[in-house]
């Protein structure tokens, strides 16, 4: 008994260790590390929600569309309003500039490009350039309406 006694305390600090151990060699395996840049607002004191929301805008690309062909400012509002229905894909929508019968937007979008021009592309109003589509540039002439030919803007 003595000598379980001395050994007591010898034995407690291998048991302890080795527990230390096999938690410590468990705490890696399986896990996937990676990193990821972004920035969002903690709102409500939600870190989780802000952390996806940081990532999900590293996602996001920029696209600069160039609408020609444009005759009257609701050919512009069309296109708009039809890139805002597109809420899933067309997160942001900036207006560069509107020059006669030309508009340029700087969009930011989920996707690619080429996801957009295909919906664009689906309204039928408009024919698109698919020269540029690759670096992130749409340009599409609006499509003439039948028997409307006038000038107006």
């Amino acid at each position: 008994m003595t000598i379980m006694r001395r050994c007591r305390p010898a034995l407690v600090c291998v048991f302890i260790f080795s527990l230390c151990i096999s938690s410590f060699a468990q705490g890696s395996a399986g896990v996937l590390n990676f990193e990821a840049k972004g920035h969002a607002a903690i709102n409500q004191s939600d870190i989780a929600a802000a952390r996806d929301k940081a990532i999900e805008e590293e996602a996001n690309i920029t696209v600069f569309l160039e609408a020609k062909g444009l005759k009257k400012y609701s050919d512009f509002l069309y296109l708009k309003n039809f890139l805002k229905k597109q809420a899933k894909m067309v997160k942001n929508i900036h207006s560069r500039s509107f020059k006669w019968r030309r508009a340029c937007l700087e969009l930011e979008i989920s996707g690619t490009a080429q996801a957009l021009a295909v919906e664009l592309d689906k309204t039928g109003r408009y024919l698109l350039n698919t020269e540029q589509i690759e670096k992130n540039q749409i340009v599409l002439n609006l499509l003439q309406e039948e028997g409307n030919n006038s000038d107006e803007i």
